[in-house]
C-alpha cells in the first residue's frame, strides 16, 4: 500500500518486522511535522500486529526539526530594498495558516502602503478583505506597475510563471519552503530567496524597518502618496463587484453574483459558510467578506461537504452553519450518511446546491 500513496505523502515506509515497528512511528511522526509540515504514511502488516512484543525499550523519540531562523543580514538587505521601492506589492497564498501572520502582514502592508493581493486559489484566509490595501484575487493590473513582488507563504502567485516580472521588478521570496522540490515544473523567477518561520522573519523586517524609516527623510510623502493610490484602486474593485451584482438581478432570476452577494448581505456575521462548489468558488470567495468565518472543503476531490460541515453543526450548534456545492459535488456526498445526523439530532444545516 505505500508504493500506491508515495506521490501523495511527503514521507512513506513499509515496517518488515516488529523491531522497527515503534521507531518507524516515532519517525514518521517527526518527519510530517518537520517544515514543511505533510502527512505520513506507514503500511504495517496485519501479521506484524498481532505479534507479541516483550521490549519495554521505546527506541529514540524523535522531535520535529524547526523553521530556520532568519539572517539578519538579508532582513537588513530586504528592509533597505523596500525602502527605496517606489511600488513594492506583496503577494501571498497560505501564509494565513498562521493566523498570527495575518497581523504582520497587516502591520507591514500599513507601514509602506503595500498593497496585498491573494493568490488565484489561496487556502487559507490571509488579508482583511474590507482593509484599503486589499486588492483582490488578480495580480495582473498590480505586477504591472510593481517594481518589487514580495511573495509570502506562495506556491502559485501568478499564471503564467513567465508572465512576471517586467519593467526589472525584482522578486522576492518568502516561505518556510520557498524551494518547492516536490513540483515537476514551478518555473517562478526570483531573485532573493528567503528560508525561515515566516511569522518569526516578519516579525524581525518590522522591527528593522521601523528604525530605517525614522531615519529617512520624504518617506513619510512617499507613503502616503502610495496609499492614496492603491485605496482608490481597492474602492474601484470594491464598487465594480456591487455593481455586477446588483445588475444581476432579473425578475425572478438572479445571477450567481447576486446571490452570494445578498446572501452576504442577509445572514448574521456568525454565520459559517463551507464551500464544496468548482465553478463558483471564486465569486464566492470575492463576495463572502468575512473570511474568518469560510471554509473550503474541496481538496484532492470530492464528496467531503456534507460531512465536514454537518459534523461542525454537530459540535457547534449555536451558529448558524450554510454549505454551498455544486450539482455534481452534491452527488459524490454521501447524502444520508451527511444528513442523517444532522436530522437525527433537530439541527439545522441549509444547503444550496448551485447548477
Amino acid at each position: 500500500p505505500n508504493q500506491l500513496v508515495k506521490n501523495y505523502v511527503k514521507w512513506q515506509n513499509e515496517i518488515l518486522s516488529p523491531e522497527t515497528m515503534i521507531d518507524s512511528v516515532s519517525r514518521g511522526c517527526q518527519i510530517a511535522r518537520s517544515v514543511p509540515q505533510g502527512p505520513s504514511f506507514l503500511s504495517i502488516p496485519w501479521e506484524l500486529m498481532l505479534e507479541k512484543n516483550s521490549s519495554s525499550n521505546f527506541g529514540c523519540v524523535y522531535k520535529p526539526t524547526p523553521s530556520p531562523s532568519p539572517v539578519m543580514e538579508e532582513v537588513r538587505g530586504v528592509a533597505e530594498h523596500l525602502i527605496n521601492s517606489k511600488m513594492p506589492v506583496i503577494i501571498t497564498e497560505n501564509a494565513g495558516r498562521d493566523t498570527e501572520v495575518i497581523l504582520r502582514l497587516v502591520a507591514l502592508s500599513e507601514l509602506l502602503s503595500m498593497p496585498v493581493i491573494e493568490s488565484v486559489d489561496p487556502i487559507y484566509y490571509n488579508f482583511p478583505k474590507n482593509h484599503p490595501l486589499h486588492l483582490g484575487y488578480n495580480a495582473n493590473e498590480v505586477l504591472a506597475e510593481a517594481d518589487t513582488i514580495f511573495v509570502i507563504g506562495c506556491q502559485t502567485p501568478w499564471h503564467t510563471p513567465s508572465k512576471y516580472p517586467i519593467n526589472n521588478a525584482k522578486v522576492i521570496f518568502l516561505d518556510e519552503h520557498p524551494i518547492k522540490e516536490r513540483l515537476p515544473f514551478w518555473g517562478y523567477h526570483s531573485d532573493i530567496t528567503l528560508s525561515a518561520d515566516i511569522k518569526t522573519w516578519l516579525d524581525d523586517l518590522l522591527d528593522i524597518l521601523k528604525i530605517e524609516i525614522s531615519n529617512k527623510e520624504n518617506i513619510d510623502n512617499a507613503v502616503k502618496e502610495r496609499f492614496n493610490y492603491w485605496s482608490k484602486k481597492h474602492d474601484q474593485l470594491t464598487e465594480t463587484l456591487q455593481k455586477q451584482a446588483e445588475a444581476g438581478e432579473n425578475n425572478n432570476l438572479i445571477s450567481a453574483k447576486t446571490f452570494f452577494y445578498k446572501t452576504n448581505k442577509l445572514l448574521p456575521r456568525d454565520c459559517l459558510f463551507f464551500s464544496e462548489a468548482t465553478t463558483h468558488e471564486n465569486l464566492i470567495r470575492q463576495y463572502i467578506s468575512n473570511p474568518q468565518t469560510y471554509f473550503k472543503v474541496q481538496f484532492g476531490g470530492l464528496g467531503l461537504g456534507l460531512g465536514t460541515s454537518s459534523g461542525y453543526k454537530l459540535a457547534n450548534p449555536n451558529p448558524p452553519v450554510v454549505l454551498f456545492v455544486g450539482d455534481g459535488a452534491f452527488n459524490y456526498n454521501t447524502v444520508v450518511a451527511g444528513l442523517g445526523p444532522v436530522s437525527y439530532t433537530h439541527l439545522t444545516l441549509p444547503t444550496k446546491r448551485i447548477v
